[in-house]
């Protein structure tokens, strides 16, 4: 098994770790978090747009790029220019990018900031 699929597994496992137990344990009203998986290819973001309920849920970017160090933002686009979310520095030591969020409804973009055309918009109603 791959480093960064380790990894993601664990992130993931973390998340979910309440769920994997008996089903008595679970309390009765348990909510599930969504997650939200984007690929990063030599070629920009696969999909290039997805869409979302408000609320909490984890952005998982998976780096399939190249060796080469990446720089992440997720901002939210406004009438007056983009606001800056989060940002995420992909490197070889840390190469996925795993982010619980919390969206308000609003249009939000992942960018890279080397190739700017590589976007992926998320749509959070």
């Amino acid at each position: 098994m791959k480093l960064s699929t380790l990894a993601a597994a664990v992130a993931l496992g973390i998340v979910l770790l309440g769920q994997i137990v008996s089903g008595q344990n679970i309390p009765a009203n348990s909510t599930r978090i969504d997650t939200i998986t984007v690929e990063l290819t030599p070629f920009g973001f696969s999909p290039a747009q997805v869409s979302h309920a408000h609320g909490h849920f984890f952005l998982y970017v998976r780096n399939n790029s190249g060796p080469a160090p990446r720089s992440l933002s997720l901002s939210m686009v406004t009438p007056g220019g983009h606001v800056v979310v989060k940002n995420k520095s992909l490197n070889q030591t840390s190469p996925h990018w795993i982010a619980p969020l919390d969206l308000g409804a609003a249009k939000y973009e992942i960018t890279e900031r080397d190739h700017s055309s590589w976007t992926c918009t998320i749509n959070v109603q």
